[in-house]
């Protein structure tokens, strides 16, 4: 039986490894592809070279060429997990989620001689999941685990944000009261 041909160009990379990390790097970290990669039997070096050779938007880079992380291209490949769907479906599932746990627990306490500390465990257990997804996540499905972290940072910072616009509401009418 005859040895597949290797498809690499003499002295390049392999153009199949490329192609594959192309298409796939915005849905996936670098670290996940590699490791995808590795595990269909392809030699770590070469899916090393292959991703050494691409810079943040998935185009080969020139030989000899020096990619910098103050590059626009790398910044805009940075900001490009906001622009996934699944980031914006995460962060505000998550917010609309925590807030209807907690309420629908705040009615188990009224309905039942519940805990009155339910609905705050509640909240607190979901926000420990979010983030330890959030910690988890990172490598492997980068919108999922940006998606999980700001929805974390923003059921915990609209109530604060509601309570500091409701106190200047109610100060600056005071202020007018003579």
């Amino acid at each position: 039986m005859a040895a597949a041909p290797n498809p690499r160009k003499p002295g390049g990379v392999n153009p199949e490894i490329v192609r594959y990390l192309a298409e796939n790097r915005g849905r996936y970290t670098d670290a996940a592809l590699r490791d995808a990669l590795v595990r269909a039997g392809h030699p770590g070096a070469e899916v090393d070279e292959a991703l050494a050779s691409l810079v943040p938007g998935g185009v080969e880079r020139p030989p000899g060429s020096v990619w910098s992380e103050n590059d626009p291209e790398a910044r805009r490949d940075r900001r490009g997990v906001t622009r996934s769907p699944k980031f914006w479906l995460v962060l505000v599932g998550f917010v609309i989620g925590l807030y209807a746990a907690v309420l629908l627990s705040s009615f188990a306490v009224n309905a039942g001689g519940l805990p009155d500390l339910i609905p705050l465990v509640v909240a607190a257990v979901i926000l420990l999941a979010g983030a330890t997804g959030w910690a988890r996540l990172q490598h492997d499905d980068r919108p999922l685990a940006m998606g999980l972290g700001c929805g974390v940072v923003a059921a915990i910072l609209i109530p604060f944000i509601a309570i500091v616009v409701l106190f200047g509401i109610c100060v600056a009418g005071v202020a007018q009261v003579p």
